[in-house]
């Protein structure tokens, strides 16, 4: 097994059963490991338990690397269905971990177009994003920036480069 997300409580985990790869549902109580109906796919990510909906947000892609691929909801009976909401920042948490922020947000950058990028929350149920901040002529993603709520301050990497950018101070 790889790539092991719990549910809220610890009940039930979701993974990647190496062999194939599939996605199960394992339940940490019995041991029980149920398959899911999501087809087997180049790459199958959990990604994190979405509380709103008491299923795990799941990436499915045939193509190798991110971005080409489709979310979907990953119910804990085993059925899955199309995700709502603005789930790509979680793939940032493949290459390290989203910044927490106040309640069940975390930090997140998202580019909008090749000239500019929103700094902004994303609430882990409802996977509803709230800008705070665009920076114009900067791409960058979640694994690019760390966030000083108290400052009001989002520290990027770009191009070798450390940035101090002002964000806007308003309650998450």
């Amino acid at each position: 097994f790889a790539r092991l997300v719990p549910s809220t409580g610890g009940t039930v985990v979701a993974c990647i059963r190496r062999e194939n790869p599939v996605v199960v549902l394992v339940d940490v109580r019995t041991g029980e490991v149920r398959s899911t109906s999501i087809q087997p796919a180049r790459m199958l990510v959990p990604l994190c338990f979405v509380d709103d909906h008491q299923g795990f947000l799941v990436y499915r892609s045939e193509a190798q690397k991110p971005g080409m691929g489709e979310f979907v909801l990953l119910a804990l009976d085993g059925s899955f269905q199309p995700v709502r909401g603005q789930p790509e920042p979680f793939l940032d948490a493949l290459d390290q971990p989203l910044q927490s922020a106040a309640g069940n947000d975390f930090w997140v950058a998202v580019p909008t177009n090749a000239e500019e990028t929103q700094i902004g929350t994303i609430d882990r149920s409802t996977l509803e994003f709230k800008s705070r901040a665009t920076f114009p002529h900067l791409q960058l993603s979640s694994s690019q920036i760390w966030v000083d709520e108290t400052a009001g301050t989002v520290y990027a990497t770009s191009g070798g480069d450390l940035l101090s950018l002002p964000i806007a101070q308003a309650g998450p």
